[in-house]
């Protein structure tokens, strides 16, 4: 079964009601890419806990969509925080921009100073900061 593509089983009924519940049209590389993701995280007669997967491409093939597409779905499902991981700042960035973009939510981790000034709001220092409890150091 590992070569067989995932989407192939899918009617467009179930694509439509995949398509609405996570509100991003995925093309079918996309959806397969996900589809596989999923299948080997829900453990398919493999252990779920040691699973990984992998989408990889050339720049502009889709794989930040997808990306965004799995986290979203995982986020809905999840019983617990999500970690996600990037290369670069930029790429942290663009991933946390289209995951807030589709309502999910986020908190960047890391150096701020380093996050896109219209993303300072989903750093974990602007979430500290805002808190009700937050105390404000005091300068002497």
């Amino acid at each position: 079964r590992s070569g067989e593509d995932p989407s192939a089983q899918l009617t467009s009924a179930m694509r439509a009601a995949y398509t609405k519940a996570i509100g991003m049209p995925l093309n079918p590389p996309q959806l397969s890419a996900v589809l596989g993701a999923l299948q080997s995280f829900a453990g398919d007669g493999a252990d779920a806990e040691g699973s990984v997967s992998l989408i990889q491409g050339p720049p502009g093939t889709g794989k930040s969509t997808a990306a965004v597409a799995l986290l979203k779905l995982a986020a809905m499902s999840a019983d617990g925080p999500l970690l996600a991981c990037a290369d670069s700042n930029a790429a942290a960035d663009n991933l946390l921009e289209c995951l807030v973009a589709h309502g999910v939510k986020t908190s960047r981790v890391g150096r701020p100073g380093r996050s896109a000034p219209h993303l300072w709001a989903t750093t974990v220092e602007a979430q500290l900061a805002s808190h009700p409890s937050h105390c404000a150091p005091s300068i002497k």
